[in-house]
């Protein structure tokens, strides 16, 4: 039997910064979401107040059923959920074959085909608002549920062909055929 080696102290103080770090990151990410939903169950009183409790003593859904019943939220978020729905489909149907294919294929190119891709995401949408815009004029899709969907997809899909990428890469040709 074999015993583990012993870790000297810098990799352990080196492993412990690492944890300390990614708590860090973690709480940065959570504290303000706590503090929102808290705040979003919360009495009047309680959000006027200062300071602000850490528990809170009493829940409702005041503030919840005040923001539901502003002028026409549940359609927007109707709204936003379809064009949600839309984009995601129409990047996966475009990006799940293109992932495939680079993933499964050799073909002249392909590094710079998948630098191409990461490219696109650095450039600016605001260089193409004014060709867009008079683009969706033009086609009718201003002010269309798809015609959001569509910048979403241009902006998804990238990142949906490089993530389909590294999925398929990570399967065996043998468990595919089988």
């Amino acid at each position: 039997m074999k015993s583990k080696p012993k870790r000297s102290s810098s990799q352990l103080a080196k492993r412990g910064l690492i944890y300390l770090l990614a708590i860090s990151i973690a709480m940065f990410i959570l504290i303000p979401i706590y503090l929102i939903t808290m705040l979003a169950f919360s009495t009047s009183d309680v959000i006027y107040s200062y300071p602000k409790p850490l528990l809170p003593s009493e829940m409702t859904l005041e503030t919840v059923s005040f923001f539901l019943g502003a002028y026409r939220i549940i359609d927007s978020i109707k709204r936003s959920i379809l064009v949600a729905l839309i984009a995601l489909v129409i990047s996966l149907l475009i990006g799940a074959p293109a992932g495939y294919a680079l993933a499964r294929y050799i073909f002249p190119g392909k590094d710079s085909f998948r630098l191409l891709f990461l490219s696109t995401r650095a450039f600016p949408m605001v260089i193409l608002s004014i060709p867009l815009t008079v683009i969706y004029i033009n086609w009718g899709l201003d002010d269309t549920n798809l015609g959001v969907a569509l910048i979403h997809v241009a902006m998804a899909l990238p990142t949906a062909i490089l993530v389909t990428s590294s999925v398929f890469i990570g399967v065996s040709k043998e468990l595919e055929e089988a």
